[in-house]
């Protein structure tokens, strides 16, 4: 779902980014035009001056007026190529005013329920928004980004013990911690959380899921460190479960990081 929302929101920010550029070239194009017949015109004298010369000196009359050599770039008009592209007719205000419709059509977009609209402005937080259809000025002034807040996320620490042999290294290195007797424990837990605040979640740390797995791995570093090797794995594994959560809670409050761990 969130790959899909964001293929939609890049969709958008693309379909903005190619209406920008045909209004830049169908203006450009136009200048081109007058820029050709200008330059056309100075060529003209300069190559109809050198071919009255050629004529003259080969016994020849000098060429009636109206007649000389033919355009290099006739045909090439790049507003004339346009307007056949795209239909005989058209004019180019209507095409404006239709690129100009489109464009401000792309700034509408509709949020779920569960989820949560964060709109920025030149890539400034600017608002939040809640389910159901809603504007914002299309690209590049500002920008939508839907936040799935509701359904519970899932952390991984630990690892399943497969896939390549780094993998596996990284995963044992990982879930290998000390006990308080100096022993050697594996541990394999899931953090689970969902998100409180969108705007600190998306602004207040860069990559959220990494921040919360190395804070819930330190924070069960600390708990194990001060408890014994039996009581971790019989009656104390419900104590180091609170104890660690409650480590990781603090943890995670300095950052403000917009999530509630479940």
């Amino acid at each position: 779902i969130v790959s899909y929302q964001r293929y939609l929101l890049c969709k958008s920010h693309l379909f903005g980014i190619v209406l920008w550029h045909i209004c830049i070239s169908l203006a450009i194009s136009t200048d081109l035009d007058h820029l050709h017949s200008l330059l056309y015109g100075v060529a003209m004298n300069w190559d109809w001056e050198k071919l009255q010369e050629k004529r003259q000196r080969q016994g020849r009359g000098p060429l009636p007026q109206g007649e000389g050599p033919e355009s290099p770039f006739k045909g090439l008009q790049l507003g004339g190529l346009l307007n056949k592209f795209l239909g005989k007719g058209l004019p180019l205000g209507a095409l404006l005013v239709v690129v100009l419709l489109l464009w401000v059509a792309s700034g509408i977009f509709i949020v779920n329920p569960g989820e949560v609209g964060v709109i920025t402005r030149f890539g400034k937080y600017d608002r939040q928004v809640g389910d159901g259809p809603h504007y914002h000025i299309p690209y590049p002034f500002e920008n939508a980004e839907i936040v799935i807040a509701e359904p519970l996320r899932t952390v991984v620490i630990g690892g399943a013990g497969s896939g390549s042999a780094r993998n596996q290294r990284s995963m044992a290195e990982e879930s290998s911690m000390f006990t308080g007797d100096e022993n050697i424990v594996h541990m394999r837990f899931n953090v689970q959380y969902n998100i409180s605040d969108a705007q600190a979640f998306l602004f207040h740390v860069k990559d959220p899921e990494t921040t919360i797995k190395i804070a819930a791995e330190a924070a069960m570093r600390e708990v194990v460190g001060r408890s014994n090797i039996d009581s971790i794995l019989t009656t104390g594994r419900a104590e180091t479960q609170v104890q660690a959560l409650s480590v990781l809670e603090n943890i995670l409050a300095s950052y403000d990081m917009g999530i509630r761990i479940h």
